[in-house]
């Protein structure tokens, strides 16, 4: 069972301020009539409010100013079957001695962790991140990290940036997106004269503990907390705590019922059974109770649920990720206007919890069973649920040859191309394609230029991305060993089985004669048209196509087009594609 503390903060957008950084831009003009013009900038930026990614590891792009990451691993075999969850707060807990201030041997350069960040697996997109607690001297951290989306079926990484003497602290309450309404990671007693949207768990200097403790005797360890909008729910809602019991009785983990009309309660009952009730605006309740369910063990943590909605007509209970119980409802909860406690009942002081409460959360949605599952899994052993990988030391790493990279969807193909400004003895370029932005693969290759002090422009087509995003790099082997470009994201949408799918378009840019491959997705005819920017149309014909088969379309030009930029559309029925080319001298 984890040991957590801190507060709840006020929400603030994470920013990531970063002094001091050199910034490389490369700035590459637009294509004009077979012509490229470059200007090379070399600046030092200040204060921003956006961090640079100009460091390198194993070519892959990083946060400025940065020294050392981890890529933390999250078990995918710990998720449910099919689980696809958004915006889920991961548990971060690594002890570490890398994570240990200089001072302490470690790496960290604030006291407070305020140089530690978190990335998608691109390890440049930041993520929103709450730091519970760390200590400075052991390098033990604790944090909540909230990922965009964790998939059962594709791995999902993140990474743990430190080692930043600009960094200012940026731990926030957006690691919970704005269903959560109530996160309580509980040290201490919590106070009762701010609102809960401000409530911090405060902690008690003559009893450092970990986590909440009910006393029945001591009736200050309970928190009668004031009630906002936030906390008085109707309609759905998802309760969660764990809960380590210590007697047989009837008792209270949240609650916010008056004993008359509305409001909400999860509890525990003389069998050991977890309750659950919610009242209409008569007072007439709506109860998961009595001797079914499961029975709790004393001097045990369980991670318990409960769920209600509205418009379903249900609620349930759920104990360490799984259904306990579960009724069908016609009771539509009310509001309440007592203030919501955690421990005992909030009107009778009554019901008080026998044992320790901690991360009691509320939300204003139902939370799915494999949301569930997923949190008592990750809070259970997160350091299994989520692993740390080595200490990764980051290089400054600024490309003198490569001056941009740049990468574009065309229909289900991506078009990639990029500039040198320099090469010398370059054999090759290796272009690499990933799905997670971490383990590249070779995909193709193009020969360099040699040896050339000229700017030159490259590119390459890719034929068979992936569905969704796909991250690009480009390796140059030359004299001076290995070089790396900047890493490109491209997404792929799906098309399905009714829409029309221009694949390739090459050479593209051309000089004479071009080829374009597409699928329709009915047989019958198709209208393909190639026009100028500018409207005139160069070409069109009906062509006779067959269901879901490649059909080429050959350009020869034998009228002389201008240079310039064009458009080859195909249509069928109400379904239109179209992909740029661009005619050089």
């Amino acid at each position: 069972m984890k040991k957590r503390s801190t507060r709840l903060s006020q929400s603030v957008k994470t920013k990531v301020k970063l002094q001091h950084r050199l910034r490389y831009v490369a700035v590459a003009g637009a294509f004009a009539l077979g012509i490229f013009s470059v200007a090379l900038l070399y600046n030092t930026i200040g204060t921003s409010n956006q961090s640079v990614a100009n460091n390198r590891y194993n070519g892959m792009e990083t946060l400025a100013e940065y020294k050392y990451r981890k890529q933390l691993n999250l078990d995918v075999n710990q998720l449910a079957p099919g689980a696809v969850l958004k915006d889920f707060p991961v548990m971060v807990n690594i002890q570490d001695n890398d994570l240990r201030t200089a001072a302490n041997g470690g790496k960290v350069v604030s006291e407070k962790g305020a140089d530690i960040r978190f990335t998608k697996a691109d390890g440049v997109t930041l993520l929103d991140y709450e730091i519970e607690s760390y200590n400075p001297l052991t390098g033990e951290l604790l944090a909540w990290v909230r990922m965009d989306e964790i998939n059962q079926k594709q791995a999902s990484q993140v990474f743990m940036y430190f080692s930043n003497k600009f960094a200012s602290d940026e731990s926030s309450q957006n690691a919970w997106n704005k269903t959560y309404k109530g996160v309580w990671h509980l040290k201490g007693a919590l106070s009762s004269k701010i609102p809960h949207s401000n409530q911090f768990a405060h902690v008690n200097p003559s009893n450092e503990r970990e986590v909440y403790v009910a006393a029945e005797k001591n009736s200050s360890q309970f928190p009668c907390l004031n009630t906002p909008e936030d906390v008085d729910i109707t309609g759905e809602i998802t309760l969660s705590a764990w809960v380590f019991i210590n007697d047989k009785k009837e008792q209270t983990i949240i609650s916010n019922q008056s004993g008359f009309n509305g409001g909400y309660r999860l509890g525990i009952n003389k069998d050991r059974r977890i309750e659950f009730q919610v009242r209409n605006q008569n007072a007439e309740p709506a109860s998961i109770e009595g001797k079914l369910g499961l029975e709790l063990q004393k001097e045990q943590w369980y991670h318990v649920a409960a769920v209600y909605s509205d418009e379903g007509d249900s609620m349930a209970t759920y104990i360490n990720g799984k259904l306990d119980r579960s009724m069908k409802t016609e009771i539509s909860m009310a509001g309440s206007t007592e203030p919501l406690q955690i421990g005992r009942e909030p009107a009778r002081k009554i019901y008080y919890f026998g044992g320790i409460l901690d991360e009691v959360h509320v939300s204003n949605i139902v939370r799915r069973p494999e949301w569930l599952a997923a949190e008592f899994a990750s809070q259970l052993k997160p350091k299994e649920f989520l692993k740390a990988g080595v200490t990764e030391a980051i290089m400054q790493q600024i490309s003198m040859s490569l001056l941009t990279f740049d990468g574009e969807a065309q229909g289900s193909t991506v078009e990639l191309k990029w500039l040198t400004a320099m090469e010398i003895d370059n054999e090759q370029f290796t272009i690499e394609r990933s799905v997670d932005g971490v383990s590249f693969e070779a995909i193709g290759t193009k020969p360099g230029a040699g040896n050339s002090n000229e700017v030159l422009s490259y590119q390459y087509r890719d034929s068979k991305p992936q569905v969704g995003t796909n991250y690009y790099r480009v390796k140059l082997t030359g004299a001076t060993g290995e070089e790396y470009s900047m890493i490109t994201p491209v997404n792929i949408e799906a098309a399905g089985e009714a829409d029309i799918r221009i694949s390739a378009a090459q050479p593209n840019p051309f000089v004479k004669d071009f080829q374009v491959e597409y699928v329709v997705p009915n047989k019958g005819m198709a209208h393909v048209k190639l026009m100028s920017v500018t409207g005139e149309v160069v070409h069109e014909e009906e062509v006779s196509c067959e269901k879901a088969a490649p059909h080429q379309f050959f350009f020869k030009d034998e009228k002389g087009i201008k240079p310039g930029v064009y458009f080859f559309s195909v249509a069928q029925e109400e379904d239109t594609k179209m992909v740029k080319l661009i005619k050089r001298l």
